[in-house]
């Protein structure tokens, strides 16, 4: 049996080897949700600002439709906002062209002014009715096969997940994960890796690893050493319990932006695997100590 150490070397070596031959770009591994302009009930894009407001508002609240309505607005095609929900607030300008008598010479001409108007929006996934589903895209939902090891493994951490939206972070305030639903990941690896990664962020939180102060040797870019932490973390962990289809150049397609910026310091990836190994070894911790009590639970019973 290969030893955790060994895997971890095995997966570093892998993973240089992958960048000094060059990779690809790293790509999101999951769907973003109302991704493309944002649309009123009548099939108008919104312009300007308000496709950057509608957007974000999309982004935070995983919303998976592009079309918005005010209030009335989806009263008039026969649905409603659906009660509690919190509207997202958008700019309207409006061009008034008036007729002005001009003071001193007495002559009249026309001016041009700017009326700003606010709107409040809501999304169609904040609105019910049976006369929207016609606005509704029937996505195939793909069937999720959970990983027992890996799903062992997460739960045992005892950490604070949840599957809501579409980003995928930790914070350290608030101290949970938030991860996209399962079936917005491109595949079950994606998936994995993707919560191994957050997990491992996790573990670096002052209660447990306390790593951002192991990290202060890289001044500035100590939030990229612990991105690397985190993706070589993931690398091992996947290897560890043996996921499937994991592939490795995702992972050089990730680091290689944080070791570009870390390009001054040749050993930063080096440093960032050791981080990483204890993280992996602290995360599997908790599995292993559940199997070794079973274990001894088993023995006393045979006694």
């Amino acid at each position: 049996m290969i030893a955790q150490t060994e895997i971890y070397q095995q997966v570093t070596d892998q993973i240089i080897k992958q960048l000094e031959s060059g990779v690809g770009e790293w790509r999101k591994r999951w769907a973003s949700a109302g991704s493309g302009l944002p649309r009123n009930v009548a099939g108008r894009s919104y312009r300007g600002v308000n496709i950057l407001l509608l957007w974000s508002a999309a982004q935070d609240r995983g919303f998976d439709s592009t079309m918005w309505g005010t209030f009335n607005q989806w009263k008039g095609v026969g649905g409603h906002v659906k009660r509690g929900e919190k509207g997202t607030r958008i700019i309207f300008w409006r061009v008034v062209t008036e007729t002005v008598t001009d003071p001193k010479t007495g002559q009249e001409k026309e001016e041009r002014r700017f009326f700003c108007k606010q709107f409040v929006v809501f999304n169609l996934a904040q609105c019910g009715g049976d006369k929207l589903e016609r606005f509704r895209t029937v996505r195939p939902v793909r069937e999720f096969v959970d990983f027992t090891p890996a799903e062992e493994a997460i739960s045992a951490t005892g950490a604070d997940i949840r599957h809501i939206g579409n980003r995928a972070f930790y914070t350290p305030d608030s101290d949970f994960v938030q991860l996209p639903p399962k079936v917005a990941f491109d595949s079950e690896a994606a998936y994995y890796s993707t919560a191994l990664h957050e997990l491992v962020h996790w573990s670096g939180h002052d209660s447990r690893l306390n790593r951002l102060d192991k990290l202060t040797r890289f001044g500035d870019q100590s939030y990229a050493a612990e991105e690397l932490v985190a993706e070589l973390g993931a690398a091992f962990l996947s290897s560890s319990l043996g996921v499937p289809n994991v592939p490795l150049q995702d992972n050089a397609a990730y680091l290689k932006s944080w070791l570009e910026v870390l390009r001054t310091d040749n050993r930063a990836i080096f440093t960032a695997a050791t981080a990483a190994s204890a993280a992996a070894d602290y995360i599997l911790g908790f599995s292993q100590q559940n199997e070794a009590e079973e274990a001894e639970e088993e023995e006393a019973l045979l006694v």
